[in-house]
């Protein structure tokens, strides 16, 4: 609990509900403990406009967190944790080139970044866009190759990957950034895989596209179209991206109908991890990209305002789960 995130949700909440200050602040204690809802699922998906009917169909962080403990398996849970070993298992979707610290050294580090001029540093389990820089390299600049090095495994970013060059039509949406699919897949008792939500990502102005570092997200359609307006953190629709003006509404993902069928094929790569987060691109092909496989994913959905009859995932995700 941070209380001063707690109470800027309550304020948050009236201004938007028009309710009293101190009903909210009991409802979102409520909520807590009758529908595992923390306040920043409150404001993410507008608990404050859901009777009790509805609010039983999202959702949310604990709840997801709890079928994740329940339904994968922990030592393939901890190969996706690992970068470095999911790149190894799923290398048929990932076409970037990538470096792994933990069995280079600087000569190495030297030469992969003199070869691919722009490259991604991360760290191996991070979450949330956390333990990510960019660094671009032109091929004149002075480098300090070995204290690169050094500070990298300092700082723990062992993952170095080439710079990833997304599908044109995607990057339209914000060019800075690489913009993701959030992809939940579930595996049921039958070991049949489901698609159970597709959320596009998008950067506004970073080079990273997660709503917790600025970003923007939305529900595609079946299709893969967009057709409701984008979330940010705060919870405000978004129908123009604010630095590109570009009209949002009616944006086809290219190829989604081939990338759901590959996203089938990701999911039984390691099929004791029966629910997982995908954040996946696509590359110039239009192929799918794995940037990487969340067992502990968070959950996503059109918040209230924008769902039909302000329903949530919750359900789709339930028929497929043991009973």
């Amino acid at each position: 609990m941070e209380w001063k995130s707690f109470f800027d949700s309550v304020s948050l909440a009236k201004k938007r509900s028009e309710k009293l200050w101190l009903v909210i602040f009991f409802d979102i204690i409520i909520c807590s403990f009758r529908y595992s809802a923390g306040y920043n699922d409150y404001i993410e998906f507008e608990f404050f406009l859901m009777n009790h009917a509805q609010r039983l169909t999202y959702l949310t962080a604990p709840r997801s967190m709890a079928i994740a403990k329940k339904y994968n398996e922990p030592a393939s849970t901890a190969l996706l944790l690992d970068k470095s070993k999911l790149y190894n298992y799923y290398s048929p979707f990932i076409s970037r080139d990538f470096l792994n610290l933990k069995t280079a050294d600087a000569n190495d580090l030297e030469n992969f970044i003199r070869k691919h001029k722009k490259v991604m540093f991360k760290v191996f389990d991070g979450n949330s866009g956390d333990g990510i820089t960019k660094f671009d390299y032109d091929g004149n600049q002075e480098v300090d190759f070995v204290k690169l090095y050094d500070k990298l495994i300092v700082n723990k970013q062992f993952l170095i990957e080439e710079y990833f060059v997304q599908h044109s039509k995607i990057g339209e949406l914000s060019p800075t950034s690489v913009n993701s699919i959030r992809m939940v897949t579930f595996i049921d008792d039958y070991k049949v895989p489901h698609l159970i939500t597709s959320a596009l990502k998008i950067g506004v102005g970073g080079y990273i596209d997660n709503i917790g570092q600025g970003g923007l997200y939305t529900i595609l359609s079946d299709e893969g179209v967009v057709v409701a307006p984008f979330i940010n953190k705060q919870g405000d629709h978004v129908v123009i991206h604010p630095i590109t003006n570009m009209e949002l509404i009616g944006f086809k993902v290219p190829n989604f109908k081939h990338v759901k069928n590959q996203i089938m094929k990701v999911s039984m790569v390691l099929p004791n991890t029966r629910y997982v987060g995908w954040d996946i691109s696509i590359n110039q092909n239009g192929d799918l990209e794995i940037i990487e496989g969340n067992p502990f994913t968070g959950p996503f959905q059109l918040p209230a305002s924008l769902a039909e009859n302000k329903q949530g995932i919750l359900p789709k995700l339930s028929q497929y789960m043991s009973q």
